[in-house]
């Protein structure tokens, strides 16, 4: 029986697309795995979160942001002389306010201790969230819990680039590392994406989903070193954010565009797939993989401009040789 429980549990892990992370607050929450499959969004529902997003919001909704001992991060100051000083870094995200319990949180509290005893089964426990979500107004602490949320998720972000940085740094065929993107630009409010406040057309700060990184590489054949420093510091970061309950950082919202030095010529990007090639219909794009692990998309222009930007962060530079003017 538990055997048959947990193939279920790797199924619905596996259909749903969620981290080790997710999985434990699902069963932390109480849920089945068929509930967690049920609430795969479809094509008729773009408004429908992802189910790893809609398990991390049930999960904070019941439980809050837990706090922990800080563990102290490695040194961020990457390795070799850098010549360019990187841009400031901004200020720090606020830490998360005590969070308040109101009238959504105390109705909620509710619903999950009727589900977790019996009274709701999971069907009539999502309608009742649902119909509770929809009918209550929303508050200006939950405001608050979003813009602070988004905030700390983008410095996650940035401490991660860092971390890159420092550890790609080593590799002597890395030449210049650049962030570049909305995780280096200056935040902007927008329609948040998620149930509640963007049924009310609430503005938040906008949600960082990907790290970009342009990385000037003088020999494509060590892509695969490049690869493991990917690898290893999303490792490194997941063990940091579980313990200061930060956002974990998969190693497809990494996203390495491979510059040539001298020219600025975009090549490709870092494959994510563990094998070149990998069999994908994403391999079959013509060029792909001629490299190995260097990735070509069909219909992609990479605009040569983007790490040139006014907000891009130099994180590290071998050679002053190699800095070039902003278009």
């Amino acid at each position: 029986m538990k055997a048959a429980r947990a193939k279920e549990w790797t199924e619905a892990q596996r259909r749903c697309g969620l981290s080790d992370t997710a999985l434990a607050m699902a069963k932390e929450l109480g849920l089945a795995p068929h509930s967690l499959v049920k609430n795969i969004p479809n094509r008729s529902e773009p408004w429908k979160a992802p189910v790893e997003e809609w398990v991390r919001d049930l999960h904070e909704e019941k439980f809050g942001q837990r706090r922990s001992a800080t563990v102290p991060s490695p040194s961020l100051t990457p390795p070799g002389p850098p010549v360019t000083a990187p841009t400031p870094l901004p200020p720090p995200a606020p830490e998360p306010p005590p969070h308040v319990v109101d009238e959504i949180d105390a109705a909620r509290d509710t619903l999950f201790a009727r589900l977790a005893d019996g009274e709701l089964d999971e069907y009539s426990f999502q309608i009742a969230l649902d119909r509770l979500e929809h009918d209550t107004p929303v508050s200006s602490s939950e405001i608050d819990d979003d813009n602070t949320r988004m905030l700390r998720r983008r410095d996650g972000f940035r401490r991660f680039a860092d971390l890159f940085a420092a550890a790609a740094a080593k590799l002597d065929f890395i030449q210049r590392i650049v962030l570049f993107g909305s995780v280096a630009a200056p935040l902007v409010k927008e329609v948040s994406r998620h149930g509640r406040l963007r049924r009310a057309r609430v503005e938040i700060w906008h949600e960082c989903k990907d790290v970009d990184l342009a990385i000037w590489v003088s020999d494509l054949t060590r892509l695969r070193e490049l690869k493991r420093v990917v690898s290893d510091t999303t490792n490194l970061w997941q063990a940091i954010a579980h313990t200061e309950n930060l956002p974990g950082i998969p190693h497809h919202q990494v996203d390495v565009f491979i510059m040539e030095p001298g020219t600025d010529r975009y090549r490709g990007n870092l494959c994510h797939f563990g094998q070149c090639p990998k069999g994908k219909p994403e391999c079959a794009v013509a060029g792909c993989g001629a490299q190995p692990f260097l990735r070509l998309y069909a219909d992609f222009a990479f605009n040569p401009r983007a790490p040139f930007g006014p907000h891009a962060v130099v994180l590290f530079a071998r050679d002053a040789g190699l800095d070039s003017e902003p278009f």
